[in-house]
């Protein structure tokens, strides 16, 4: 059997790794020549129609033949510094060149959708320290870089890859981001810009291959080139995030600890016979904000009406728009907005934020769910929070909690539900039977349950990240249960000066949360491993089927479970920073006291014997506490 790209590939980098630097950039080009037979590979200075010259690049790859050791900067797709053991001195050294190279004059692109940009990439066999000691000293050399003068790909045999992927704001997907152009725009993108790793021991050259064969595909069409996905075959799609960048009005990146959430509710546009046509939302940004839309309208039509600048579009989905970033805050899109209205037919509303307490799944206000979550907490913010705008900012937030859990109770049920009805029916031989040594199973539910399962973990890591905006708005600051574990200590030892009792509750929580969260990147970048449903005989002849196991708990405990733990969370949190607060003490009512028509767990102390409550985690059951 042949063996594939993919393992040749892999190959490749292992005998690479056995050479000395004197054998190891002449091995290295070869394997360029023979991926790409089309362009011409060798060492190389790039020199620019107005006389620029940068030094010598060990590996240069261009279009024309390059004469005399110097490649015209019009002819060359990638400039590569190559090393044996990249240190600090070399990576230096190597940003420093690729900041050269892409500073050179070259001729416009004849069409708009071309790149004239020279992609600058690092290969090295070895690093002393981690990828993540590695991102570090990155992000030391590009503080203050322009973008577009980055090394876009930073390739070490040994250890795996460092580059740069892009996304929009509330996209899931990271994308590979292209190399940034050398030029002067009139907008700034609305998409983040992340610094990632992907930790590989084996395939850091396909990565690497892989990159570039996508710049070729882009920029020389005619060149003959490897089949994209055959590099990739069984390579880890796993991508760290190092650092995360906005773009600044004037083009710079500039690393942000947190995205700022899409401020909820949104404006809805209709037209004026009450058809909704567009609901408009507004994100903070670097100087400003970016307007999301959804919906059928174009927003194109509708920026010069609010006269906000820019009427760049971008369309990361059919029914999405984003705006390119605008001059502009939450204050000034709320004015704009209503400007729309004025200046047509259109009628613009804002919906206020309801707790409609009622039919919740088809469950009243005897359910603890509905009586705690739908009810107990947004009735007791009437006391906590005077201020109007802050209420309006709790709701909308809450709002979108509750959306979640309510989401997950959903999911969870229909989920379990699945599992049962198709456990009960290869029992009871319905659709399954014995076929010789086969088992022959006619309704297969492994697609279905699997997906359930993502929306679960999904649903569930959504509504725990929403909770530390709601935190941050009462006053105390939980944004490091979602960070690194070095950032997630200094948090919770900050917290522990002031609030040792939340500080002891959180850090028992991120036990459970931290493989939520592992859960959801796997499901997220594909590579999650669903298990198999098993089947097996019973001992009268029957066939039962083996419950499907997630995290190694099986599928009818985890669910609730998980359940069970995201409800007490939002309760247990938000109750206690209402406590932190509250003009008065918080007790919490004993559960045979409650009303059963209503067992809400908290009230306020007005009688002093009464005892204040404490926070304190445990996993017991959410309707049983």
């Amino acid at each position: 059997m042949a063996e594939s790209l993919s393992d040749t590939l892999r190959d490749a980098a292992a005998a690479l790794m056995t050479l000395p630097e004197s054998a190891l950039l002449s091995a290295f080009n070869d394997i360029l020549r023979k991926l790409f037979p089309g362009l011409h590979v060798e060492s190389a200075a790039i020199k620019d129609g107005a006389g620029s010259q940068t030094p010598v690049f060990q590996t240069v790859l261009s279009t024309e033949p390059i004469s005399g050791g110097v490649a015209n900067a019009d002819d060359v797709i990638c400039a590569v510094y190559v090393c044996e053991m990249l240190d600090e001195s070399k990576l230096g050294e190597a940003f420093d060149r690729i900041a050269e190279v892409k500073s050179l004059k070259r001729k416009p692109p004849k069409k708009a959708a071309e790149t004239t940009v020279i992609v600058g990439m690092i290969a090295a066999t070895r690093f002393s320290g981690s990828l993540s000691k590695l991102a570090d000293q990155v992000k030391t050399l590009t503080a203050g870089l322009p973008h577009n003068r980055h090394a876009d790909m930073i390739s070490v045999l040994s250890r795996g890859v460092i580059g740069y992927s892009i996304r929009f704001s509330g996209d899931r997907s990271l994308m590979e981001r292209l190399p940034a152009q050398d030029e002067q725009r009139k907008w700034a993108s609305p998409t983040l810009t992340h610094l990632v790793s992907t930790s590989t021991t084996l395939y850091a050259l396909n990565k690497f291959v892989y990159y570039v064969n996508g710049q070729v595909a882009f920029v020389a069409p005619d060149k003959t080139i490897p089949e994209a996905l055959a590099i990739l075959e069984g390579v880890t799609m796993l991508q760290n995030i190092l650092a995360t960048y906005q773009e600044t009005l004037s083009g710079k990146l500039v690393e942000i600890e947190e995205v700022a959430p899409i401020e909820q509710p949104p404006y809805t546009v209709e037209s004026d016979k009450g058809e909704l046509l567009l609901r408009l939302y507004y994100q903070s940004w670097q100087d400003g904000g970016i307007i999301h839309s959804e919906g059928k309208l174009p927003l194109e039509g509708l920026l010069p009406l609010m006269q906000v600048g820019s009427t760049m579009i971008f369309r990361p989905a059919p029914d999405r728009q984003v705006s390119a970033v605008l001059p502009m805050t939450f204050d000034d899109f709320k004015k704009a907005v209503e400007q729309i209205q004025t200046r047509c037919n259109l009628i613009v509303k804002i919906p206020q934020p309801k707790f409609t307490v009622g039919q919740v799944l088809g469950e009243g206000t005897s359910a603890p769910f509905v009586a705690r979550l739908w009810q107990g907490l947004p009735n007791m913010r009437d006391i906590i929070i005077a201020d109007p705008s802050v209420k309006a900012q709790f709701d909308a937030m809450y709002q979108a909690v509750l959306g979640d859990l309510t989401t997950l109770r959903r999911i969870g049920k229909e989920t379990i539900d699945l599992w049962k009805n198709h456990a009960a029916n290869v029992a009871s031989g319905k659709i399954a039977r014995p076929k010789g040594k086969l088992i022959e199973v006619d309704d297969l539910i492994h697609e279905r349950l699997n997906h359930g399962i993502e929306i679960i973990v999904a649903t569930v890591y959504g509504a725990l990240k929403q909770v530390q905006f709601i935190t941050k708005l009462l006053g105390i600051e939980t944004g490091f249960m979602h960070q690194e574990p070095s950032k997630f200590e200094a948090g919770v030892i900050a917290l522990e000066a002031n609030d040792p009792a939340l500080s002891d509750y959180l850090r028992e929580a991120r036990r459970w949360m931290n493989p939520v969260a592992d859960l959801r990147n796997a499901f997220e970048h594909g590579f999650y491993i669903a298990p198999q449903i098993g089947y097996d005989r019973t001992g009268n002849g029957g066939i039962k089927a083996i419950e499907t196991p997630i995290m190694g708990i099986p599928l009818t405990h985890f669910i609730p479970t998980l359940v069970s733990r995201a409800n007490r969370y939002v309760e247990d949190v938000l109750m206690w920073c209402y406590r932190c607060t509250a003009p008065f003490p918080i007790t919490e009512i004993p559960i045979n006291q409650r009303d059963p028509s209503k067992p809400e767990r908290f009230r306020f102390a007005f009688n002093p014997e009464e005892p204040s409550w404490i926070i304190i985690y445990s996993d017991d059951e959410f309707d049983r506490v």
